[in-house]
């Protein structure tokens, strides 16, 4: 649980003091069944200390890594600038695809699936690439500076409108994309609800019982991420069916506190985020409830660098 906080404050290394908003050029491709979209402005990334701190673990990376760099000619840590991910459908039938910004090299990349095995298929006259006959992904690069990977019926939907600018089925979606890709750096928007989750799972932690029906009275939510010169700012809002169920949101977010702070003195990550999360900030608002932290860079690297050990998982029924 612990760890929960850092994976998401970690998807990108990222940082600058303006935001520049979401690439139009990717938005432009996205299928228009799109339910949820999450993007990372990579570009931007170098600035902060943080950034060029997991930057820094990148470059410790291993043979596998620097083998696919050598064979591709394609480095993230040097050659992507923006990546936008999609996903259609709801969570028990979810396909996703990303769209990426940077610099590709076509021709390396197709010799490098060739030489694994993979197969190719010309989409008016874009390669689209793929594992094998029962492959279900696939990834094309549509031109030098777009690629795109996924599912394999995503990234061919994507080929075949790629010369139309997509029209969402949820126009909403592109609107709060807008939006909240201009507050940060890192950032998602969703508009599958809760109520799509199969099952009323219940939860069981350190002997206390909590409904999973109040994650299925989310009805959307949105994030953002934002690497600052002095630490990490974390922003989630969500939008439940009513004032009631925001109330009890709240209370399950303020009950996995309170079980972090009762373990602050036999774990260290718990140590660790005591404090910031003493600050945390955590209100709602008629059905709305949003929630802010900040997590200093020092307490990050801290974590990251934490050897890893066997914990026990909160049981599901």
């Amino acid at each position: 649980m612990y760890r929960a906080w850092l994976t998401l404050a970690a998807l990108p290394f990222i940082s600058c003091a303006a935001f520049a908003g979401i690439d139009q050029g990717l938005l432009n491709l996205v299928p228009s069944g799109s339910k949820a979209l999450s993007g990372v402005q990579v570009d931007k990334s170098k600035d902060s200390p943080f950034g060029q701190y997991l930057l820094n673990r990148m470059q410790d990376g291993d043979s596998g890594f620097e083998n696919f760099v050598q064979s591709t000619g394609f480095d993230p840590r040097r050659d992507v600038q923006e990546l936008l991910f999609a996903a259609t459908g709801d969570p028990t039938q979810m396909r996703t695809a990303v769209l990426a910004r940077g610099y590709f090299d076509a021709a390396k990349i197709k010799a490098m699936a060739l030489s694994h095995g993979g197969q190719i298929e010309s989409i008016q006259g874009i390669d689209v690439l793929r594992g094998g006959e029962k492959s279900h992904g696939a990834i094309a690069v549509l031109e030098p500076t777009i690629a795109v990977a996924g599912d394999r019926a995503l990234v061919e939907s994507i080929v075949r409108n790629r010369k139309q600018p997509s029209l969402l089925e949820s126009p909403e979606l592109a609107e709060k994309a807008q939006t909240v890709s201009s507050a940060g750096q890192a950032w998602f928007v969703s508009l599958i609800p809760g109520s799509t989750l199969p099952g009323k799972a219940i939860m069981h932690a350190h002997g206390k019982q909590l409904d999973g029906a109040v994650i299925q009275s989310i009805l959307q939510s949105h994030g953002s991420i934002h690497f600052g010169d002095n630490g990490i700012d974390l922003s989630f809002e969500a939008l439940t069916r009513s004032g009631k169920d925001a109330q009890s949101l709240a209370d399950v977010v303020r009950f996995f506190v309170s079980m972090v702070q009762m373990q602050r003195e036999n774990h260290p990550e718990a140590e660790l985020m005591a404090n910031p999360l003493d600050a945390m900030q955590l209100a709602t608002n008629g059905s709305t409830v949003h929630v802010s932290l900040s997590l200093p860079e020092s307490v990050a690297e801290q974590m990251l660098n934490m050897p890893k050990r066997p914990h026990k998982r909160a049981a599901l029924k």
